[in-house]
């Protein structure tokens, strides 16, 4: 089955809920992942690649 943008959309959705639904706070996900807060916020949210400090860092964060 093909993923389609709206799906790609939902990412963010589905970390923050699986977060959430372990009782994770940002701060203690980002010390565990050892990626920064504000990388964490802006997977959440489906941010831009440019919020990241390359495009590749976005995929790399959501692998870990």
């Amino acid at each position: 089955m093909a993923v389609g943008v709206s799906s790609e959309k939902n990412v963010g959705r589905r970390l923050r809920e699986a977060r959430l639904s372990r009782a994770v706070e940002l701060d203690r996900a980002a010390e565990e992942t050892r990626i920064h807060r504000k990388f964490l916020e802006a997977l959440e949210r489906d941010a831009p690649p440019e919020e990241f400090p390359a495009p590749m860092y976005a995929r790399a964060f959501l692998r870990e």
